[in-house]
């Protein structure tokens, strides 16, 4: 990741690959209205998300000045 890691610095990561029926695929073809969506929080910006959380902060600084509303409980 430019700018992220020295030089000589390296980060190691991992994935996963899957296989799914073609019938049981999610595609959001059936989302309807009433359709629950749940959300998890994130410890932060993850893997490849650093470069462009990097670059927005350096196109709108100001993003860094935002409240973010209604204050989380």
């Amino acid at each position: 990741m430019p700018g992220f890691y020295a030089a000589g610095e390296y980060d190691v990561a991992g994935f996963a690959v899957g296989a799914v029926a073609r019938d049981a695929v999610i595609d959001g073809a059936r989302i309807a209205e009433g359709d629950m969506l749940l959300g998890f929080p994130s410890s932060g910006v993850h893997s490849n998300g650093f470069s462009l959380v990097r670059k927005v902060l350096e196109v709108l600084p100001c993003l860094l000045c935002w409240t973010v509303w209604p204050p989380a409980p």
